[in-house]
């Protein structure tokens, strides 16, 4: 398996600086591609995408090797990658030559301004490595436009992966921590960092907080392996525990390594009884924190097994014979619990169904009717 290399970073800055005057963005490569919404689509697409690639010249032969993950011509590719070499971005991880052709070793995918380098897509029927590092994906999304984003002292990415979310909170944070169990995710992390301008980022490898210790955060964003299954095949879906156990564990830690004052916020899912509109387990195992929690309710499944299917890599084959019964009988809920460290020192809870931005604000009113309440 690959992994980038951080060794040169004015190397890493020469790929940047490259992209960047070839319009590697993703409002480019979707008109290049002829897409609509998502850069990435089905394999199905990809003959039609390669036809129209065909006369793109340099910067189709960079959309081609980075975006689609296909071979291209060696002298094409010098030509599209320079004043970067292709020995240099070989050393860099970035692809392989192979006497004409150039083969890539990372997929590269533009978000908003950022590029994020990941391992490749995965192809039908390929089964992907333990230690898989995917690219930028919709829950990453999600957590990323409910992070609140106040100037702070001290941030953290629980689960980094590629490090996006460390990367957006740098912008507003002074210190950011990112951390992940997987090696090769603080890896792809690091390379992510210096491409994007935030080569100063603490990344750490480690189980949870553990590399953390007794750290308190001003402002934490964690998207875990939530999914409800008994698999344990990919660290970044799967997090080998029962049921729904990693999201309360995640949720009681996070709140637990608040600053006073602090913001969390955390996808989860969990198991409960089709008719609970108040997430009642999410409200226990936020009971007793001392944090305000916003839950807010945006997905529902009506069996485990669904995101089994649907989240992995690879849906050969069948992984959800060992779902016990009573889990088969109760609804799958994804989440996002945002919780706030109040200064006041007394807590409230608020489940709502749908997203909003508007966290930071109402528990901010909170704060002061409790604040009027108490005088």
């Amino acid at each position: 398996m690959n992994t980038p290399s951080v060794e040169d970073p004015r190397a890493i800055a020469a790929l940047r600086d490259v992209l960047g005057r070839a319009h590697f963005t993703g409002e480019t490569i979707r008109e290049v591609l002829g897409t609509e919404g998502e850069i990435l689509s089905g394999p199905r697409d990809l003959p039609v995408q390669l036809r129209r690639l065909r006369t793109g010249g340099t910067q189709g032969a960079l959309v081609q090797l980075f975006v689609l993950n296909e071979p291209t011509d060696t002298a094409l590719t010098r030509e599209a990658l320079a004043p970067l070499g292709l020995e240099a971005a070989a050393h860099m991880g970035l692809l392989r030559v192979e006497g004409d052709r150039v083969r890539p070793s990372m997929k590269l995918v533009p978000h908003d301004d950022l590029i994020i380098g990941s391992d490749l897509r995965l192809r039908p029927g390929q089964e992907a490595p333990n230690d898989h590092v995917p690219g930028v994906h919709r829950p990453s999304v999600t957590l990323s436009h409910l992070t609140v984003r106040a100037p702070v002292e001290r941030g953290l990415d629980l689960g980094t992966g590629n490090g996006v979310e460390a990367i957006l909170m740098r912008r507003h944070v002074k210190h950011v921590v990112g951390s992940d169990v997987n090696a090769r995710a603080i890896e792809y992390a690091r390379f992510n960092g210096i491409l994007n301008g935030a080569p100063d980022i603490d990344w750490r490898v480690g189980s949870w907080f553990a590399p953390m210790k007794d750290l308190r955060f001003d402002v934490i964003a964690c998207n875990p392996p939530y999914v409800i299954s008994p698999a344990s095949q990919y660290i970044y879906r799967d997090s080998g525990m029962e049921g729904d156990s990693v999201s309360e564990q995640v949720v009681r830690e996070v709140g637990a390594h608040l600053a006073e004052g602090g913001f969390g916020t955390v996808t989860v899912s969990w198991s409960a009884d089709a008719s609970d509109a108040e997430a009642l387990p999410v409200r226990r195992w936020v009971a007793g924190l001392g944090c305000d929690t916003w839950i807010l309710h945006y997905s529902t499944h009506r069996t485990p097994s669904t995101w089994t299917h649907t989240a992995g890599p690879s849906t050969s084959g069948s992984r959800t014979t060992s779902v016990s019964g009573s889990a088969r009988s109760r609804t799958a809920v994804s989440c996002c619990a945002v919780g706030r460290r109040p200064r006041t020192g007394c807590a409230s809870t608020r489940c709502q169904q749908g997203g909003s931005g508007r966290h930071r604000t109402t528990f901010a009113a909170y704060s002061r009717l409790r604040i009027a309440c108490r005088a």
